[in-house]
């Protein structure tokens, strides 16, 4: 009977230990992340001349090297364009995911380069904040792309020439792309004989 309550006595009292806080039970956390551009370049590509999509991407992997949940909050700084990605990815224990970054410029922007910051913060672990900072930054360059947008008119809209008698003819040349191009312009030869036949 000395052994039932003695046994009786030890469970009850064991049932009444406190039990490790969950939150103690996380060891550090920790995030992987790596973005590469979907444009053979590495860099990330933008079109920007009339009627282009105006938008690039990347594609990133983040992924838990851990053996629990975590929660993980995705920024991305991108200089003044506009962009999307999810605002948080919660993965497993060991789990990774692929996610898509897409930046968006203006029609007509000058032709330049700016830079795509994308970082990953943990910031739950097993439903609790993370009892350490855990974050990685993977960085890109974004290419504004460059078009060319050749005008040529004349200034003289129409010209009645004489015979034996030169005229010099002007015209304007603009260059409606988003950066520096250089233009060759001349006569076809098709245009040369008609003028000299009539």
């Amino acid at each position: 009977m000395r052994l039932k309550v003695a046994v009786l006595v030890l469970i009850f009292t064991l049932s009444y230990l406190p039990l490790p806080n969950a939150e103690a039970q996380v060891g550090a956390a920790a995030v992987n992340l790596k973005c590469v551009s979907v444009d053979a370049s590495g860099t990330v590509q933008i079109e920007v001349y009339p009627g282009a999509t105006l938008t690039g991407q990347a594609i990133c992997t983040v992924s838990n090297p851990n053996s629990y949940q975590e929660k993980i909050e995705i920024d991305v700084q991108s200089e003044d364009l506009v962009s999307a990605a999810p605002g948080s990815i919660t993965l497993g224990p060991n789990a990774e995911e692929d996610f898509y970054v897409t930046v968006r410029g203006e029609e007509g922007m000058a032709k330049s380069s700016r830079s795509l910051v994308v970082k990953a913060t943990v910031t739950e672990a097993m439903g609790f904040p993370p009892p350490n900072v855990a974050e990685e930054e993977s960085s890109l360059i974004v290419s504004i792309m460059q078009y060319s947008g050749l005008q040529v008119e004349s200034v003289d809209p129409l010209i009645t020439l004489k015979t034996k008698v030169d005229h010099n003819v002007e015209f304007r040349v603009y260059n409606q792309g988003n950066g520096a191009d250089r233009f060759t312009i001349g006569l076809t030869k098709e245009s040369i004989d008609n003028l000299e036949n009539e």
